[in-house]
């Protein structure tokens, strides 16, 4: 195999595929995966290594932007720990004052580490877009293949309108066609999984969990401020820290919630964002290599 990735040469496990393979909407890509599973463990090993080698060309990793990733979020995680512990332990030690102090700390400790987890399916991903980092693509390897070779594709569409050099447009058309119908099926795949009780289960405990963890932040804020103003009466303290408190659900259920939501169900337990990016970029690609082939065979 040659030292860069090209998985239109016959060796190449597209190539194969494409030899073997129809083009048909039913099953594509738990055709595709079967085929992979099969394929990649007898002489995919070296292609594999050539195709992260490409990836890392087109995505080069810039080492001080990842050093300062790595600071924001260690400052971000110790805050929210913080946070959940010191919100947890302002809203239980007015409501049930007289409650044991093992079992407070281990509610505050449990809301911290909610607080924590909040801020890594929230906050971390917005950190990493900020600084234009690359995210991990995929949790298996068949999924990494297949987001590759649409990049390459969508390479070497764009290489097709920018340049004069000589391509097989046929085969290119050909290969995006059938990523297409992969990534068709994929998002059907992922809309299922999106669907299932423990996605809906799993998704729903963290926003509840989000949602405490605002409430108990208000609150804290709204006892501090009442403190400061009426410190004669305690019921009217912890009126206006609810209060508070309730602004701010309101503010994480209208704003916070729906990103968290979309967090869980597009990245975390599916990567529905990704593959919808991928299949638009595909089907833009299907559109320029079509029309430049009625161009070449005119």
């Amino acid at each position: 195999m040659n030292t860069s990735w090209d998985p239109l040469q016959d060796n190449a496990l597209w190539a194969k595929y494409l030899a073997q393979d129809t083009l048909s909407t039913d099953g594509a890509y738990k055709r595709f995966c079967v085929f992979f599973s099969e394929k990649s463990a007898v002489s995919g090993y070296e292609e594999l290594s050539l195709m992260r080698e490409y990836n890392q060309t087109i995505t080069p990793i810039n080492n001080n932007s990842w050093k300062l990733y790595y600071f924001v979020c260690i400052s971000g995680a110790i805050y929210a720990l913080c946070a959940g512990f010191d919100g947890m332990f302002s809203v239980l030690s007015i409501i049930f004052p007289q409650l044991y102090l093992g079992l407070l700390v281990g509610f505050c400790v449990l809301s911290a580490l909610c607080g924590l987890g909040i801020f890594i399916a929230r906050d971390k991903p917005s950190v990493m877009d900020a600084l234009e980092l690359p995210s991990k693509e995929s949790c298996s390897v068949v999924d990494e293949y297949i987001f590759s070779l649409q990049r390459y594709m969508h390479q070497q569409s764009e290489r097709l309108l920018d340049s004069e050099e000589l391509f097989n447009v046929v085969d290119l058309e050909k290969s995006t066609k059938h990523l297409g119908e992969i990534l068709d099926n994929k998002k059907e795949i992922n809309s299922q999984i999106q669907q299932t009780w423990h996605v809906w289960l799993q998704s729903s405990l963290v926003v509840f969990i989000g949602g405490l963890l605002y409430f108990s932040d208000g609150f804290f804020i709204g006892q501090n401020v009442a403190c400061l103003l009426i410190s004669s009466s305690l019921m009217l303290s912890i009126c206006i820290s609810a209060a508070i408190g309730v602004c701010a659900l309101a503010a994480y259920w209208f704003v916070e919630r729906k990103s968290l939501q979309d967090y869980l169900n597009d990245e975390l337990f599916t990567d529905q964002k990704l593959t919808v990016t991928k299949q638009k970029e595909n089907s833009h690609d299907c559109r320029v290599i079509a029309r430049e082939n009625r161009f070449s065979l005119a």
